[in-house]
């Protein structure tokens, strides 16, 4: 069963070159960790673009070795420092966006939390082992752990970042949990969906690009109940400055043929739609105040008003029920 994996890792073993000393993750930009890899991938983007580069960006929390010792450099080595087969991306930015980018740069910190989770919905998911799929689903049953469980709930608690401390009250989100093979960084593209809105309406799931196409997975929770998601649509708003992310436009189809549609709020139509309400509210007062006095005029029995005031609460609530659900 190893035999085909034999020949990939003898490869790793093969020595690609010599350090004279250690390089460490420790301090700002990774250390010197940080500053060989962004080297390599300046060099890399230089070769292949023809021309010079000026700087090169990482993730710190993408080294994920924290020490390669002095000696034999190995291409192991390389694959544990950096699993995820990132694609390599060459950008033209303005001295502004540079400098906005620079000013959003992290520190070290010391963090604390103690937090409950609280569930809300019953777990979501299947496992998944042993399906062999077609198109965008073959295409990432050799890289994506195909069990995985969610479940939207409530946090309590509190996180503790540089001993100022921040009380969780009414927070909503999702845990979850995923078994079987997994390859970091073989997908293309991934786009991972948790909202939670309130404590009755939950959404959950994953967009995952691959030269067969895009996979769509995922689940929302509404009216006490889950159903499957057929398609997410994503579009994005970003600011004059062409970097800076200000709304996202969601459009999730469920199998049920259902249009979840979550877009940013807009103040100026909020204002509108407040006025109108305002103004609904208080034409209705006026008609049944109106309504009232004319029965009681006309029968001087309060058990009518009574009664017609217990089918007016039957109606409202008839028609809240049948909006209700007809609302995504």
């Amino acid at each position: 069963m190893l035999a085909p994996y034999s020949e990939k890792v003898l490869e790793l073993s093969k020595v690609i070159g010599r350090l004279e000393g250690n390089l460490n993750k420790t301090g700002v930009g990774g250390g010197s960790l940080g500053n060989f890899v962004t080297n390599g991938m300046r060099a890399q983007a230089e070769a292949k673009l023809g021309k010079p580069v000026t700087l090169a960006i990482m993730n710190v929390g993408g080294l994920r070795k924290n020490e390669i010792s002095a000696g034999e450099l190995r291409a192991s080595d390389i694959f544990e420092l950096l699993p995820f087969e990132n694609a390599l991306v060459a950008l033209e930015v303005t001295g502004v966006q540079l400098q906005k980018l620079n000013e959003t740069a992290t520190r070290d910190a010391h963090i604390a939390l103690d937090l409950t989770f609280n569930a809300l919905t019953s777990a979501v998911g299947v496992d998944g082992q042993g399906r062999q799929g077609s198109g965008a689903s073959a295409a990432t049953s050799t890289t994506v752990g195909k069990g995985h469980l969610e479940q939207a709930g409530r946090w309590t608690g509190w996180i503790e970042a540089d001993g100022v401390r921040h009380e969780m009250v009414d927070a909503r989100g999702n845990r979850d949990k995923s078994w079987g093979p997994r390859r970091w960084g073989g997908p293309k593209m991934w786009r991972w969906f948790s909202i939670n809105i309130g404590d009755d309406v939950h959404f959950g799931g994953i967009r995952i690009g691959t030269d067969a196409g895009d996979l769509h997975r995922g689940w929302v929770w509404t009216e006490g109940a889950h159903s499957s998601i057929k398609e997410w649509k994503v579009t994005s708003e970003v600011a004059d400055d062409g970097v800076t992310h200000t709304a996202t436009h969601v459009h999730a189809t469920d199998k049920l043929g259902r249009v979840h549609e979550l877009v940013p709020p807009d103040p100026t139509s909020r204002t509108v739609a407040w006025s109108r309400a305002t103004a609904a509210f208080a034409l209705g007062l006026a008609v049944a105040g109106y309504g009232v006095s004319f029965v009681y005029a006309r029968t001087g029995d309060y058990a009518t008003l009574f009664a017609l005031g217990a089918v007016i609460i039957l109606l409202a609530l008839v028609i809240d029920l049948i909006f209700g659900r007809a609302r995504s």
